[in-house]
């Protein structure tokens, strides 16, 4: 769609406003003085920066192909979420730059919405508790040429990697992502004040799913606890499914983090499916009638939450208005990759028009102004 307009009521304001694009790009906002009966919502699309998988697809299968990518990529997008990063977790150190190419030539050749790539592994504490469901036997020490030759099989469209900065000389390798262009978060890690402040220091942006890679038990003054909340990167991101954080702990934690807080569903092939058995990338995991995905041994693998819904969920649990929610769920976390995505002209005319009495439902989503749902 070269050019198109929309009434809506902003999701900031709740006032009628009225949106012009050309070429998927937003070039007015007027906000109306009259107010049309029965108007819908409109809000930036969301971003989701950990997605495994989606609606049966494994984003780390051996057997994946464009087809298969392309069906996940246009469900995600049924469920508000206009761009995203896949996630690839840990594996044998020498299958990454093969896995990118093909991801990479997937993302080349498919849908707006995948921008790019998020390496969850293999540089994280294989300790027990901080690994999760990652495979410790494929953890390593920080590696700098690694993550050079691996970016460069992606043709740069590695975005994000999650590391441990415990796990070798994590300011060096913190610098030289950066300077390949590669965001660093921290996560499923063990790292004590000391490590985590030269880390953020040095530039790590993000703590991956807090709360989660942890050991269940704790010093009552652990550092690595305490040091995110108190001294940690600028932002935190945390799965609001109710089942990776206790509801009454999420509620403390997202007043503690404020506009540090961004959300995330870290969903796998069993978001957006039937309850069954799915993979994530070696392991197999299981979708319960619950909701609940979980590897073999019980512990949670990733969501099978859903992009649209987690924000109504996350104000659930919290007991927050939806719509500062939903900031931390498109505008914060884009702005972590370096984008400006917003209800403002100059931004993409990628947002999602909906309903919220008498329940959420989603109406339509708009990609770089063409309307993929709805």
């Amino acid at each position: 769609m070269e050019k198109g307009f929309l009434i809506a009521r902003h999701y900031r304001t709740g006032k009628p406003v009225r949106l012009t694009w050309e070429k998927g790009v937003l070039d007015s906002l007027e906000e109306l003085r009259e107010t049309p009966s029965s108007l819908p919502w409109v809000a930036p699309g969301l971003v989701d920066v950990q997605l495994n998988g989606f609606a049966g697809i494994d984003f780390n299968s051996e057997d994946l192909t464009q087809e298969a990518w392309d069906y996940a990529q246009q469900r995600i997008q049924e469920t508000g979420c206009v761009y995203f990063l896949a996630t690839v977790v840990t594996a044998p150190k020498e299958t990454y730059a093969r896995r990118l190419r093909l991801l990479e030539s997937f993302r080349q050749k498919g849908l707006d919405g995948c921008i790019g790539f998020h390496l969850e592994g293999p540089f994280l504490n294989p300790g027990g508790g901080y690994r999760g469901v990652h495979n410790p036997a494929y953890m390593s020490l920080l590696d700098e040429h690694w993550l050079e030759d691996v970016t460069r099989a992606s043709s740069g469209a590695v975005r994000l990697i999650t590391v441990a900065p415990e796990c070798g000389n994590g300011v060096s390798f913190i610098v030289r992502a950066r300077r390949l262009g590669v965001r660093v978060a921290l996560g499923h890690s063990a790292s004590d004040s000391k490590v985590l402040m030269a880390a953020v220091q040095a530039g790590a942006l993000l703590w991956t799913h807090f709360g989660n890679g942890l050991p269940h038990l704790l010093p009552k003054w652990d550092p690595t606890f305490w040091g995110v909340l108190a001294c940690g990167p600028p932002f935190v991101s945390l799965i609001p499914d109710g089942f990776h954080i206790p509801p009454e702990a999420f509620k403390v934690l997202v007043r503690l983090l404020g506009v540090r807080l961004i959300l995330t569903t870290d969903a796998t092939a069993a978001a957006e499916a039937k309850p069954g058995t799915y993979r994530l990338g070696e392991l197999k995991i299981e979708r319960g009638a619950d909701g609940i995905a979980r590897s073999p041994d019980g512990k949670l693998a990733g969501s099978s939450l859903c992009p649209f819904f987690a924000v109504f969920r996350a104000a659930d649990l919290s007991g927050l208005p939806w719509p500062w929610l939903w900031d931390a769920y498109s505008i914060r976390p884009a702005s972590l990759l370096g984008m400006i995505h917003d209800l403002r002209v100059g931004c993409r005319a990628s947002f999602c028009v909906f309903e919220v009495e008498p329940v959420p439902r989603l109406a339509a989503v708009f990609v770089n102004g063409e309307r993929k749902v709805g």
